[in-house]
């Protein structure tokens, strides 16, 4: 019965440190590795998400670059056909002048129907040039002569030169006509009482110069 006794702080011993251990383990804080291991877990999916943005960037550079080049040659492709455009205008501008310079330069027939009882002049009495030459743009047209000739933008130039009394009394003078656009039959008569003196009919007198001779 002593020798039992002398084991009971032993016992009482061995079950307040047996205590002591269960409320150790109940009190201690739980382990950290799961967080760490979630926090690693974590940063490494953020990394993985980054790294699938950065080729999606690079992506839509080049979509930019690309379109920002497709850009650049419809530009290009564009400027040409305006230009290709402007140079066929500039041709058909040419061709249009050259068609409407060609028309118009034309042939008319022009009769000399001036007389000789025309051409007198009276001082007192009646006088008659000894000499009177007529001639449409530098084409000379002697009298009840028909001749063809070519005129341009509907303009003739014509020159008539008389001469009195044998040189005593002479003179010269041009005169311009407008050509009615229709007309193609042009008859000339003359008259000293008229301003213009050369009668031309379907054209109408623009100016008339003097020539010294």
């Amino acid at each position: 019965m002593p020798s039992l006794i002398r084991f009971i702080p032993l016992l009482l011993f061995a079950i307040l440190a047996i205590h002591l251990y269960t409320k150790q383990i109940q009190e201690a804080p739980e382990p950290k590795q799961p967080d760490a291991i979630i926090q690693q877990a974590a940063s490494k999916q953020n990394k993985e998400i980054v790294a699938d943005k950065k080729p999606q960037k690079l992506t839509d550079n080049n979509t930019v670059k690309e379109i920002r080049d497709n850009e650049n040659q419809d530009s290009i492709i564009q400027k040409e056909q305006n230009n290709f455009q402007q140079s066929d205008n500039t041709n058909q501008s040419k061709q249009t002048h050259n068609k409407t310079t060609k028309e118009q330069s034309r042939t008319v027939q022009v009769s000399n129907n001036i007389t000789q009882k025309m051409l007198g002049y009276k001082y007192f009495v009646h006088y008659y040039p000894n000499k009177f030459i007529l001639t449409i743009n530098d084409m000379p047209v002697e009298q009840d002569q028909t001749k063809n000739i070519i005129i341009k933008d509907n303009k003739v130039a014509v020159r008539y030169e008389y001469e009195f009394l044998h040189g005593m009394r002479k003179g010269a003078k041009i005169t311009t006509f407008d050509i009615e656009p229709k007309a193609d039959h042009l008859n000339i008569t003359f008259s000293w009482d008229n301003e213009w003196r050369v009668i031309m009919a379907d054209a109408t007198p623009l100016e008339a110069t003097k020539i010294e001779l």
